[in-house]
């Protein structure tokens, strides 16, 4: 545009439908708002996972039936995934995030306006820190829409923080996250998180991850347990990629075990 802000429109396609749109608007030093119909996320949802990975993860690929989507990894803060999300960098150490996302009204999904009766918005929002070399720091919170039955403009309370040290080859990471159900009847998740990746080189990386979390309620007194592996390799225009995920007691639940191994290589042309 004549003022120098970037306007920028993606919609994507899958199976012949219209699988997610956005558009953002980048005010550059003002910052940059965008709107996301099905993908990314929201405020505090852009902090739920910064623990270093050569690879993917420590949840990815962990469940309950081998479908992918049933009974992951529990504890996860969220700040929605359609509506909007504001972020700037203020300075060399200061980035802030704001996420919002519609409620939805009646039975339809957050962002659909029709009908009576109605839920709550999600509104959420964090802030990263660089106070010294090596050293990154943030604190998210927020409030959600909550699933709990009969309940319907109340809403979760969801809280995280977190901190990385780089220091030569070896990154490492601790990530405390809570999210505070309404009601007695629904679940408070407590979830930690460390890991450590080194860089053996400019071509080789290896890291490690350990997850944890403890669920309130009584009927699901089995901690959740998780740990992963992940190393890349990169040669040339090639980068291969492998990890490999375990968990015990995933969503809280005794003898729910589940292991994941992948391997991939991507090409830069």
């Amino acid at each position: 545009m004549d003022n120098g802000w970037t306007v920028s429109v993606a919609q994507g396609l899958a199976n012949g439908a219209t699988s997610g749109m956005g558009m953002t608007v980048d005010m550059g030093d003002l910052g940059a708002i965008d709107y996301q119909t099905s993908t990314s996320a929201r405020g505090i949802g852009k902090i739920a996972d910064m623990m270093p990975t050569a690879d993917e993860d420590v949840g990815n690929g962990i469940d309950v039936d081998g479908s992918g989507t049933v009974g992951g990894l529990s504890g996860a803060v969220s700040g929605g995934i359609t509506g909007f999300h504001y972020g700037n960098t203020i300075s060399d150490m200061i980035e802030i995030g704001i996420g919002y996302q519609p409620k939805g009204v009646g039975t339809n999904s957050a962002g659909n306006i029709s009908g009576p009766g109605g839920g709550a918005s999600n509104l959420s929002g964090f802030i990263k820190l660089d106070p010294m070399d090596g050293l990154e720091i943030g604190f998210g919170t927020g409030e959600s829409k909550t699933a709990a039955a009969g309940s319907s403009g109340n809403t979760d309370d969801h809280t995280t923080w977190y901190a990385t040290y780089v220091y030569g080859p070896v990154t490492v990471g601790y990530q405390f996250s809570e999210v505070d159900r309404f009601g007695s009847s629904s679940a408070d998740d407590e979830r930690t998180r460390y890991a450590i990746l080194y860089a053996v080189n400019d071509e080789v990386s290896i890291s490690y991850q350990s997850h944890e979390s403890d669920s309130s309620l009584s009927t699901e007194s089995t901690d959740e347990d998780a740990e992963g592996w992940s190393a890349s390799y990169t040669t040339g225009g090639m980068t291969f990629k492998v990890h490999r995920n375990s968990a015990d007691g995933v969503s809280n639940a005794a003898n729910n075990e589940s292991e994941h191994t992948e391997v991939g290589v991507t090409f830069a042309f």
